[in-house]
């Protein structure tokens, strides 16, 4: 008797305890779609691509090569990153580079917030991973 209250016990607190927070899986999508339906990726977890700028206190992730050279914000993501992970970004030398990048887009609600990153199209918080594309080209054949 004791077995099978044993067994029914496990069998019944083991998913409870056990239970892991199902993670949401990463949506790929573009900085564009960002900019444009931002609540639509509000909160969740985001791979991007993009040109990546390393400056003091403005870090982000640029559509295009001219959007990076020119520093057009509109057409870009800043992106908090932790210190450790900006140093291991220049030992990378990935400044200046097109990367895909893995983070959480958020909206800044509180207003100084908001009133600092206005000029972004959102932000990317929690990055998780940052990987340099090399672009084909069909010359190197």
């Amino acid at each position: 008797m004791k077995l099978i209250c044993l067994f029914i016990f496990a069998l019944f607190f083991n998913p409870v305890f056990s239970q892991d927070i199902i993670k949401e899986k990463p949506v790929q999508t573009s900085i564009v779609n960002l900019i444009v339906t931002p609540e639509k990726f509000e909160n969740k977890k985001v791979i991007i691509k993009g040109f990546l700028a390393l400056e003091k206190e403005n870090n982000g992730i640029y559509l295009t090569k001219d959007d990076l050279t020119y520093r057009n914000t509109k057409n870009s993501i800043f992106l908090l990153l932790s210190y450790d992970m900006i140093d291991d970004l220049y030992k990378k030398k990935l400044d200046g580079k097109y990367v895909v990048i893995l983070g959480e887009y958020y909206i800044p609600k509180i207003e100084v917030f908001k009133k600092a990153y206005s000029k972004y199209g959102g932000v990317l918080n929690n990055v998780e991973n940052v990987q340099q594309i090399y672009e084909f080209d069909s010359t190197d054949l």
